[in-house]
């Protein structure tokens, strides 16, 4: 099967750790090809992830989102697929910049479309403007969409009106090296509880409000320390935001040693405000991290509270500290029974199951042309 996946870039983030799973997965039996709009830097890229067997094809040298850009985009990718006999064309965010292709070759090619998020929270203004295109097109079935958590289904319903296929993200089971890193500095300066934030800086990952939990937490104790990892996303939250960091809240920026931290960290904290199902999640599970996390999008299909995992009542300041200190207070053999419970939570959300699921939809919808 000839498969070409399109995604803008392959930034340091949760969608690019699935990118690069899922098509380094399907290379394995397949002609894979990987389009980007641009290369990042190297510090902040994952294409040293990506397979040698999958082809890489990139639009232009450097980012630019301009509305004229974008438009060049779209002919681009037309010539793309005119010149190439692909089985299937996997789309990922971003639809305004697949209008042209879609309406030109849907009858030559298979789309599919995966909705990485809440289906409500999805667009900018400007694709909002197009979302009634984006209706027709998915309910003519020019375009299979695909949804990955029961809660990505529902609001994709609720938006579309029309049904999805829902294929939950993936990982590539982690390989922990084990050595010494900063956790272990910090253990040895006497934090017992070290907690682990991952996510771009940016409204929706909430992080002004875990800081404001967490200064509150360390007047009772004392012992605790936050990492924040990611890169800056916002420059007016982050402005905000480094008057949050001192003492035992540590800023570490871009990590890709991320899986590293979570083996050795007590807890994975993720407050956001909405989410898909969020890669962050299914890495601190893979290790036995146990997640701290406000019940938004998929997280609620993974997370069992007080059992694999601890859910806020919502994603306030107030709620998220009652979950942070209900942790706190959970004696040290039940934290290993559930540090155990999110390790075995874990298997079904494998790459290989993910990049299964998708070839056999792939392959079902192929064989309905």
């Amino acid at each position: 099967m000839k498969i070409l996946h399109i995604h803008e870039s392959l930034i340091i983030d949760g969608l690019g750790e699935l990118m690069c799973g899922l098509i380094n997965k399907l290379s394995e039996s397949n002609d894979v090809s990987l389009c980007i709009f641009y290369d990042e830097t190297p510090e902040n890229s994952l294409d040293y992830k990506v397979s040698s067997k999958v082809h890489r094809i990139l639009l232009n040298s450097k980012k630019n989102m301009s509305l004229w850009n974008i438009f060049l985009n779209e002919f681009k990718i037309c010539r793309l697929i005119s010149l190439e006999p692909y089985d299937v064309v996997h789309i990922h965010r971003n639809f305004l910049f697949y209008i042209f292709p879609i309406l030109l070759l849907h009858n030559r090619v298979k789309f599919f479309y995966t909705v990485h998020t809440d289906a409500s929270k999805e667009h900018g203004r400007l694709g909002k403007l197009f979302l009634g295109f984006e209706k027709y097109c998915f309910r003519k079935k020019w375009i299979v969409p695909i949804t990955i958590s029961p809660s990505s289904q529902k609001s994709f319903a609720e938006v579309y009106g029309c049904d999805s296929f829902m294929i939950p993200n993936g990982i590539q089971p982690p390989e922990i090296i084990g050595g010494a890193n900063l956790v272990d500095e910090y253990r040895s300066k006497g934090y017992n509880r070290i907690f682990v934030h991952v996510g771009r800086v940016s409204p929706v990952k909430n992080q002004i409000v875990l800081c404001n939990v967490f200064h509150r937490l360390s007047y009772d104790y004392k012992d605790i320390i936050l990492f924040l990892v990611g890169d800056v996303h916002d420059k007016k939250l982050w402005t905000e935001l480094k008057k949050h960091i001192s003492g035992n809240i540590v800023y570490l920026g871009v990590r890709k040693d991320v899986l590293e931290f979570f083996a050795k960290a007590d807890a994975m904290c993720l407050p956001s405000l909405y989410e898909g199902l969020p890669m962050t999640l299914l890495e601190s599970l893979s290790v036995g991290c146990i997640p701290i996390c406000s019940p938004v999008g998929g997280i609620v299909n993974v997370i069992e509270d007080g059992k694999n995992g601890v859910l806020s009542k919502s994603s306030s300041e107030d709620d998220f500290y009652d979950a942070m200190k209900r942790f706190l207070t959970i004696p040290q053999g039940d934290l290993e029974k559930m540090r155990i419970a999110a390790k075995n939570s874990f298997s079904k959300y494998d790459i290989h199951n993910t990049a299964q699921t998708y070839l056999n939809l792939y392959k079902k919808i192929l064989n309905q042309k």
